[in-house]
């Protein structure tokens, strides 16, 4: 292989793959625009198209996209019944919202309903020239977001591991000294009663505690496997956070 074809074959393994777009986009002037605007330089996505909130629902249900794109006003309603759908489904992908107006108070509810970013469609199209960029600086923070979540998420699983392993510790100590005693009295009991000649009704009771006792203690070893089993449970959802802290 000479130089120049090693090149070109570095070039293509290390090109990142285009992520998968959603384009929800009545008119098809702006669609084309929004398409021919992500390709210019680079393939970085890979657009497919949906003109109304019905088709943007049928594809969210069918694909997986790592980014939407919507326009503010549908034939069938408009970006929040996309949003509200995205979020009622627990897709994890971030959606940038264009509207034509630039209204702060617009901006603020779409972010509150879900969206990642809103952009004003400008008279001379001035607003694509940014829009690779803007998508992928809101999947950029939609991810970070998602990290922190699932970090947050975990913390509480193991704060929650925690308190089970030290209940179960503390009920098992707080059990054992009083079974001990229980036991070892009962134990004591029974070898008295083997030296007089006792009417075994009376002697029963005594057997039924020194027998009572020793399921407890066979349980509360159980208890402390499950202890056993919740500490490595632990320490396997630390090292996990610790990896995702890491990235």
């Amino acid at each position: 292989m000479n130089l120049k074809s090693a090149k070109s074959t570095s070039s293509v393994v290390s090109a990142p793959a285009p992520f998968r777009l959603l384009i929800v986009e009545e008119d098809d002037t702006d669609a084309l625009r929004i398409e021919q605007a992500l390709q210019q330089e680079t393939p970085v996505a890979d657009p497919h198209r949906a003109r109304t909130v019905a088709e943007a629902r049928t594809l969210l249900s069918e694909m997986v996209f790592e980014a939407t794109l919507v326009n503010q006003e549908l034939p069938d309603g408009d970006c929040f019944d996309v949003l509200d759908f995205i979020l009622k489904s627990a897709l994890q992908l971030p959606v940038v919202v264009l509207t034509r107006y630039g209204h702060e108070a617009f901006a603020v509810s779409v972010m509150k309903a879900g969206a990642s970013d809103c952009i004003r469609k400008e008279l001379d199209h001035r607003h694509l020239e940014g829009l690779p960029m803007r998508l992928q600086q809101a999947m950029h923070r939609h991810h970070e977001m998602q990290q922190f979540v699932e970090q947050t998420h975990r913390r509480d699983q193991m704060k929650l591991v925690e308190t089970v392993r030290s209940t179960v510790a503390n009920i098992k100590h707080e059990i054992n000294n009083p079974l001990a005693i229980i036991s070892g009295n009962a134990q004591l009991l029974l070898e008295l009663t083997s030296l007089m000649d006792l009417d075994e009704e009376l002697v029963k009771p005594i057997r039924d505690i020194e027998e009572a006792s020793h399921r407890i203690a066979v349980s509360l070893e159980k208890l402390n496997g499950i202890k056993d089993l919740i500490a490595q449970e632990s320490k396997g959802e630390e090292n996990h956070l610790i990896g995702l802290t890491d990235w």
